[in-house]
């Protein structure tokens, strides 16, 4: 595990809130930090990705009914939505 060293500078009301609810313990600060990462991986979104690797992609490239999908769509629609 790596050590490192933080300083935290908080106003006087958010330094006294988080001593009493517990949250300036190193596990506590460790736990709001991994939080952090894991919603700030979530909303990044995909650079780098290459769609055409994904395996869903031309999963119906073999359908005879799918070679106009945009036609497939509206037949769909006429059949479910009538």
């Amino acid at each position: 595990m790596t050590l490192l060293e933080l300083k935290l500078t908080l106003p006087d009301d958010v330094a006294q809130k988080a001593k009493a609810s517990g949250l300036l313990t190193s596990e506590a600060i460790a736990d709001l930090l991994k939080e952090a990462i894991k919603r700030q991986q979530i909303q990044e979104p995909l650079v780098g990705t290459d769609l055409w690797d994904e395996p869903f992609i031309g999963m119906w490239r073999d359908r005879d009914d799918m070679s106009d999908s945009s036609q497939w769509v509206r037949q769909v629609r006429v059949q479910e939505w009538q």
